[in-house]
Protein backbone atom coordinates (compact mmCIF):
# COMPACT_ATOMS: atom_id res chain seq x y z
CA UNK A 1 0.00 0.00 0.00
CA UNK A 2 1.10 3.53 -0.71
CA UNK A 3 1.53 5.86 2.23
CA UNK A 4 -0.78 8.89 2.21
CA UNK A 5 0.85 12.08 1.06
CA UNK A 6 0.22 15.55 2.44
CA UNK A 7 0.09 18.47 0.03
CA UNK A 8 0.64 22.04 1.19
CA UNK A 9 -0.48 25.07 -0.76
CA UNK A 10 2.08 27.84 -0.77
CA UNK A 11 1.44 31.44 -1.65
CA UNK A 12 4.04 31.62 -4.39
CA UNK A 13 3.34 32.06 -8.09
CA UNK A 14 2.59 28.78 -9.73
CA UNK A 15 4.93 27.43 -12.34
CA UNK A 16 3.28 27.73 -15.69
CA UNK A 17 5.60 25.24 -17.49
CA UNK A 18 3.71 22.09 -16.49
CA UNK A 19 1.66 20.49 -19.21
CA UNK A 20 -1.75 19.26 -18.07
CA UNK A 21 -3.45 16.77 -20.36
CA UNK A 22 -7.23 16.61 -20.23
CA UNK A 23 -9.03 13.36 -20.94
CA UNK A 24 -9.89 12.92 -24.57
CA UNK A 25 -13.63 13.25 -24.04
CA UNK A 26 -13.25 16.47 -22.04
CA UNK A 27 -10.60 18.26 -24.07
CA UNK A 28 -11.71 21.75 -25.07
CA UNK A 29 -11.49 22.78 -28.66
CA UNK A 30 -11.38 26.19 -30.26
CA UNK A 31 -14.95 25.79 -31.44
CA UNK A 32 -16.34 25.26 -27.93
CA UNK A 33 -14.48 28.16 -26.32
CA UNK A 34 -16.34 31.44 -26.26
CA UNK A 35 -14.67 34.46 -27.73
CA UNK A 36 -13.42 36.99 -25.19
CA UNK A 37 -15.30 40.30 -25.18
CA UNK A 38 -13.92 43.05 -27.33
CA UNK A 39 -12.64 46.34 -25.96
CA UNK A 40 -15.83 48.19 -26.90
CA UNK A 41 -17.96 45.53 -25.21
CA UNK A 42 -15.91 45.77 -22.03
CA UNK A 43 -16.20 49.56 -22.11
CA UNK A 44 -19.99 49.43 -22.52
CA UNK A 45 -20.25 46.88 -19.71
CA UNK A 46 -18.15 49.08 -17.44
CA UNK A 47 -20.31 52.14 -18.20
CA UNK A 48 -23.52 50.24 -17.36
CA UNK A 49 -21.93 48.93 -14.16
CA UNK A 50 -20.83 52.44 -13.18
CA UNK A 51 -24.31 53.89 -13.83
CA UNK A 52 -25.94 51.14 -11.75
CA UNK A 53 -23.49 51.68 -8.88
CA UNK A 54 -24.00 55.46 -8.92
CA UNK A 55 -27.78 54.97 -8.91
CA UNK A 56 -27.61 52.65 -5.90
CA UNK A 57 -25.38 55.14 -4.06
CA UNK A 58 -27.36 58.29 -4.87
CA UNK A 59 -31.03 57.26 -4.71
CA UNK A 60 -31.24 57.03 -0.88
CA UNK A 61 -29.75 60.52 -0.50
CA UNK A 62 -31.98 61.99 -3.21
CA UNK A 63 -35.05 60.39 -1.63
CA UNK A 64 -34.05 61.67 1.82
CA UNK A 65 -33.47 65.17 0.41
CA UNK A 66 -36.89 65.30 -1.26
CA UNK A 67 -38.66 64.10 1.90
CA UNK A 68 -36.69 66.57 4.02
CA UNK A 69 -37.43 69.49 1.69
CA UNK A 70 -41.17 68.74 1.54
CA UNK A 71 -41.42 67.91 5.26
CA UNK A 72 -42.84 64.51 4.37
CA UNK A 73 -44.52 63.00 1.33
CA UNK A 74 -48.20 62.21 1.64
CA UNK A 75 -49.24 58.70 0.66
CA UNK A 76 -52.22 57.70 -1.40
CA UNK A 77 -55.49 57.79 0.58
CA UNK A 78 -56.09 54.05 0.26
CA UNK A 79 -52.52 53.16 1.24
CA UNK A 80 -52.51 55.58 4.18
CA UNK A 81 -55.61 53.86 5.57
CA UNK A 82 -54.07 50.39 5.27
CA UNK A 83 -50.75 51.23 6.95
CA UNK A 84 -52.13 51.47 10.53
CA UNK A 85 -54.47 48.53 9.92
CA UNK A 86 -51.75 46.12 8.77
CA UNK A 87 -48.53 47.12 10.57
CA UNK A 88 -46.95 43.64 10.43
CA UNK A 89 -47.54 43.26 6.69
CA UNK A 90 -46.11 46.73 6.07
CA UNK A 91 -43.03 45.83 8.13
CA UNK A 92 -42.55 42.62 6.14
CA UNK A 93 -42.78 44.43 2.80
CA UNK A 94 -40.36 47.15 3.89
CA UNK A 95 -37.88 44.52 5.14
CA UNK A 96 -38.18 42.63 1.85
CA UNK A 97 -37.41 45.80 -0.12
CA UNK A 98 -34.38 46.45 2.09
CA UNK A 99 -33.13 42.88 1.58
CA UNK A 100 -33.53 43.13 -2.21
CA UNK A 101 -31.67 46.44 -2.12
CA UNK A 102 -28.80 44.76 -0.29
CA UNK A 103 -28.68 41.85 -2.76
CA UNK A 104 -28.46 44.26 -5.69
CA UNK A 105 -25.73 46.29 -3.96
CA UNK A 106 -23.77 43.10 -3.17
CA UNK A 107 -24.04 41.90 -6.77
CA UNK A 108 -22.88 45.22 -8.22
CA UNK A 109 -20.04 45.53 -5.72
CA UNK A 110 -18.87 42.00 -6.49
CA UNK A 111 -18.90 42.63 -10.24
CA UNK A 112 -16.90 45.82 -9.74
CA UNK A 113 -14.27 43.90 -7.74
CA UNK A 114 -14.05 41.21 -10.43
CA UNK A 115 -13.54 43.85 -13.13
CA UNK A 116 -10.82 45.47 -11.04
CA UNK A 117 -9.11 42.12 -10.60
CA UNK A 118 -9.28 41.44 -14.34
CA UNK A 119 -7.70 44.79 -15.13
CA UNK A 120 -4.91 44.23 -12.59
CA UNK A 121 -4.15 40.80 -14.03
CA UNK A 122 -4.20 42.20 -17.57
CA UNK A 123 -1.86 45.01 -16.51
CA UNK A 124 0.59 42.57 -14.96
CA UNK A 125 0.38 40.36 -18.05
CA UNK A 126 1.42 43.29 -20.22
CA UNK A 127 4.52 43.83 -18.08
CA UNK A 128 5.44 40.19 -17.54
CA UNK A 129 5.16 37.30 -19.90
CA UNK A 130 3.84 35.13 -17.08
CA UNK A 131 1.37 36.92 -14.76
CA UNK A 132 1.78 36.28 -11.05
CA UNK A 133 -1.42 35.00 -9.49
CA UNK A 134 -1.15 34.16 -5.79
CA UNK A 135 -3.47 32.06 -3.69
CA UNK A 136 -4.14 35.05 -1.45
CA UNK A 137 -5.03 37.21 -4.45
CA UNK A 138 -7.52 34.67 -5.76
CA UNK A 139 -8.97 34.19 -2.27
CA UNK A 140 -9.36 37.95 -1.82
CA UNK A 141 -11.19 38.27 -5.15
CA UNK A 142 -13.53 35.43 -4.19
CA UNK A 143 -14.14 36.98 -0.77
CA UNK A 144 -15.09 40.36 -2.26
CA UNK A 145 -17.05 38.75 -5.08
CA UNK A 146 -19.31 36.76 -2.74
CA UNK A 147 -18.97 39.02 0.33
CA UNK A 148 -17.91 36.23 2.65
CA UNK A 149 -14.91 35.39 4.81
CA UNK A 150 -12.87 32.67 3.09
CA UNK A 151 -9.97 32.48 5.58
CA UNK A 152 -10.13 30.26 8.61
CA UNK A 153 -9.13 31.11 12.15
CA UNK A 154 -5.72 29.44 11.74
CA UNK A 155 -4.85 31.70 8.82
CA UNK A 156 -5.53 34.94 10.69
CA UNK A 157 -2.07 34.97 12.30
CA UNK A 158 -0.47 34.74 8.90
CA UNK A 159 -2.68 37.52 7.52
CA UNK A 160 -1.96 39.89 10.40
CA UNK A 161 1.80 39.60 9.96
CA UNK A 162 1.82 41.23 6.51
CA UNK A 163 0.53 44.79 6.34
CA UNK A 164 -0.77 44.59 2.78
CA UNK A 165 -2.90 41.55 3.50
CA UNK A 166 -4.19 43.06 6.74
CA UNK A 167 -5.43 46.11 4.82
CA UNK A 168 -7.31 43.85 2.40
CA UNK A 169 -8.96 41.97 5.27
CA UNK A 170 -9.95 45.23 7.00
CA UNK A 171 -11.48 46.53 3.76
CA UNK A 172 -13.46 43.31 3.47
CA UNK A 173 -14.75 43.67 7.05
CA UNK A 174 -15.74 47.30 6.42
CA UNK A 175 -17.57 46.27 3.25
CA UNK A 176 -19.44 43.54 5.10
CA UNK A 177 -20.43 46.02 7.82
CA UNK A 178 -21.61 48.61 5.30
CA UNK A 179 -23.69 46.08 3.36
CA UNK A 180 -25.23 44.82 6.61
CA UNK A 181 -26.60 48.32 7.27
CA UNK A 182 -28.39 48.54 3.90
CA UNK A 183 -31.63 46.70 4.91
CA UNK A 184 -32.13 48.71 8.10
CA UNK A 185 -31.18 51.96 6.37
CA UNK A 186 -33.59 51.31 3.52
CA UNK A 187 -36.35 50.42 5.97
CA UNK A 188 -35.85 53.64 7.93
CA UNK A 189 -36.12 55.65 4.70
CA UNK A 190 -39.29 54.14 3.25
CA UNK A 191 -41.24 53.05 6.34
CA UNK A 192 -44.48 55.11 6.37
CA UNK A 193 -45.32 56.98 9.54
CA UNK A 194 -47.38 59.91 10.75
CA UNK A 195 -45.62 63.26 10.71
CA UNK A 196 -46.47 66.75 11.88
CA UNK A 197 -46.72 69.75 9.58
CA UNK A 198 -46.93 73.29 10.93
CA UNK A 199 -48.82 75.96 9.00
CA UNK A 200 -49.87 79.46 9.89
CA UNK A 201 -53.59 80.27 9.91
CA UNK A 202 -54.61 83.91 9.85
CA UNK A 203 -58.10 85.09 10.76
CA UNK A 204 -60.32 86.23 13.59
CA UNK A 205 -62.19 84.52 16.40
CA UNK A 206 -65.67 84.59 17.83
CA UNK A 207 -65.31 85.64 21.48
CA UNK A 208 -68.48 85.72 23.57
CA UNK A 209 -66.70 87.40 26.49
CA UNK A 210 -65.39 90.29 24.43
CA UNK A 211 -66.05 93.96 25.22
CA UNK A 212 -65.41 94.93 21.62
CA UNK A 213 -67.98 97.49 20.46
CA UNK A 214 -68.49 95.69 17.16
CA UNK A 215 -69.18 92.45 19.01
CA UNK A 216 -71.82 94.08 21.18
CA UNK A 217 -73.33 95.82 18.15
CA UNK A 218 -73.63 92.51 16.34
CA UNK A 219 -75.30 90.91 19.37
CA UNK A 220 -77.75 93.83 19.55
CA UNK A 221 -78.63 93.46 15.89
CA UNK A 222 -79.13 89.73 16.17
CA UNK A 223 -81.05 89.46 19.40
CA UNK A 224 -82.80 86.20 20.03
CA UNK A 225 -86.49 86.81 20.68
CA UNK A 226 -87.34 83.20 21.43
CA UNK A 227 -89.32 82.89 18.22
CA UNK A 228 -88.79 79.57 16.53
CA UNK A 229 -87.59 80.90 13.25
CA UNK A 230 -84.46 80.70 11.12
CA UNK A 231 -81.96 83.47 10.46
CA UNK A 232 -79.28 83.44 7.82
CA UNK A 233 -75.81 84.80 8.39
CA UNK A 234 -72.77 84.09 6.26
CA UNK A 235 -74.67 81.55 4.13
CA UNK A 236 -75.40 79.59 7.31
CA UNK A 237 -78.85 79.17 8.83
CA UNK A 238 -79.30 79.64 12.58
CA UNK A 239 -82.38 78.88 14.61
CA UNK A 240 -83.74 81.54 16.96
CA UNK A 241 -85.30 79.09 19.40
CA UNK A 242 -83.69 79.36 22.82
CA UNK A 243 -84.18 75.66 23.39
CA UNK A 244 -82.24 74.57 20.34
CA UNK A 245 -78.69 73.30 20.44
CA UNK A 246 -77.12 76.25 18.62
CA UNK A 247 -78.02 78.58 21.46
CA UNK A 248 -76.99 75.94 23.97
CA UNK A 249 -73.58 75.75 22.33
CA UNK A 250 -73.12 79.48 22.90
CA UNK A 251 -74.24 79.16 26.52
CA UNK A 252 -71.97 76.16 27.06
CA UNK A 253 -69.01 78.13 25.78
CA UNK A 254 -69.67 80.84 28.34
CA UNK A 255 -70.26 78.27 31.08
CA UNK A 256 -66.88 76.72 30.37
CA UNK A 257 -65.32 80.15 30.88
CA UNK A 258 -66.97 80.49 34.29
CA UNK A 259 -66.11 76.97 35.47
CA UNK A 260 -62.49 77.65 34.67
CA UNK A 261 -62.45 80.51 37.19
CA UNK A 262 -63.60 78.00 39.82
CA UNK A 263 -60.61 75.76 39.08
CA UNK A 264 -62.53 73.17 37.08
CA UNK A 265 -60.47 72.51 33.95
CA UNK A 266 -61.13 68.84 33.18
CA UNK A 267 -64.69 69.05 31.89
CA UNK A 268 -65.62 68.21 28.33
CA UNK A 269 -67.59 70.71 26.26
CA UNK A 270 -69.50 69.47 23.22
CA UNK A 271 -70.65 71.93 20.56
CA UNK A 272 -73.04 69.87 18.47
CA UNK A 273 -74.52 72.47 16.12
CA UNK A 274 -71.78 75.03 15.61
CA UNK A 275 -68.99 73.70 13.48
CA UNK A 276 -68.15 70.58 11.55
CA UNK A 277 -70.59 67.73 10.98
CA UNK A 278 -70.74 65.75 14.20
CA UNK A 279 -69.82 68.71 16.39
CA UNK A 280 -66.70 69.97 18.09
CA UNK A 281 -65.52 68.54 21.39
CA UNK A 282 -63.17 70.27 23.83
CA UNK A 283 -61.39 68.69 26.77
CA UNK A 284 -61.13 71.52 29.25
CA UNK A 285 -62.21 75.12 28.99
CA UNK A 286 -62.70 76.86 25.65
CA UNK A 287 -62.24 80.17 27.53
CA UNK A 288 -65.39 81.56 25.97
CA UNK A 289 -63.99 81.37 22.43
CA UNK A 290 -65.58 79.44 19.58
CA UNK A 291 -63.20 78.55 16.75
CA UNK A 292 -63.97 79.74 13.25
CA UNK A 293 -61.98 77.23 11.33
CA UNK A 294 -60.87 74.86 10.21
CA UNK A 295 -64.08 73.00 10.93
CA UNK A 296 -65.24 75.81 13.18
CA UNK A 297 -68.28 78.05 12.81
CA UNK A 298 -68.50 78.43 9.02
CA UNK A 299 -70.51 81.64 9.12
CA UNK A 300 -67.68 83.42 10.91
CA UNK A 301 -64.85 81.87 8.95
CA UNK A 302 -62.45 84.69 8.11
CA UNK A 303 -59.31 82.68 7.44
CA UNK A 304 -56.94 84.06 4.86
CA UNK A 305 -57.41 81.79 1.86
CA UNK A 306 -53.82 82.20 0.71
CA UNK A 307 -52.40 81.04 4.05
CA UNK A 308 -54.90 78.26 4.69
CA UNK A 309 -53.44 74.87 3.65
CA UNK A 310 -56.64 73.07 4.62
CA UNK A 311 -58.46 74.49 1.61
CA UNK A 312 -56.79 71.86 -0.55
CA UNK A 313 -58.75 68.58 -0.46
CA UNK A 314 -55.64 66.46 -1.02
CA UNK A 315 -53.99 67.90 2.10
CA UNK A 316 -57.15 67.74 4.20
CA UNK A 317 -57.74 64.07 3.35
CA UNK A 318 -54.30 63.16 4.61
CA UNK A 319 -54.76 64.80 8.01
CA UNK A 320 -55.82 62.48 10.80
CA UNK A 321 -55.92 65.15 13.50
CA UNK A 322 -54.71 68.67 14.05
CA UNK A 323 -53.91 71.03 16.90
CA UNK A 324 -54.16 74.79 16.68
CA UNK A 325 -53.90 77.68 19.09
CA UNK A 326 -56.39 80.53 19.43
CA UNK A 327 -55.13 83.92 20.61
CA UNK A 328 -57.50 86.84 21.09
CA UNK A 329 -57.48 89.63 23.69
CA UNK A 330 -55.24 87.70 26.05
CA UNK A 331 -57.22 84.49 25.66
CA UNK A 332 -55.40 81.35 24.61
CA UNK A 333 -56.45 77.72 24.29
CA UNK A 334 -55.17 74.60 22.59
CA UNK A 335 -57.94 72.82 20.71
CA UNK A 336 -57.72 69.38 19.18
CA UNK A 337 -59.90 68.61 16.17
CA UNK A 338 -60.48 65.55 14.07
CA UNK A 339 -61.35 65.43 10.39
CA UNK A 340 -63.57 62.72 8.98
CA UNK A 341 -62.05 60.81 6.08
CA UNK A 342 -64.02 60.84 2.87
Amino acid sequence: MESPQTHELDDKPHDQNHNHQLPLDTQATDETLTKPPTRSQRFASDILLLVAILFMILWPWVFFGVVKAKHGIQMNDQLSEKVPRYPHQVGAIVTLIGTINRLIATLLFGKAVVRLGQELIAKNSAKNSEPEVTIFGVSALLAFRHMTMVWGARQWRQLVKERGRLVVVLLLLLSLGALALIPSGTASLITPAEFKKTSELEGTELDFTSDESRCRAWLDENKVENKCDWKTFGNTSFTACLGENQILDVIDSGRAKMTESLGITNETSSLNQLGVHGGIRFLGSTKGVLPIGPNGVPAFDSLNTQANPLLYPAIQRGIISYNYTLDQQGLETNDRGFTKRS
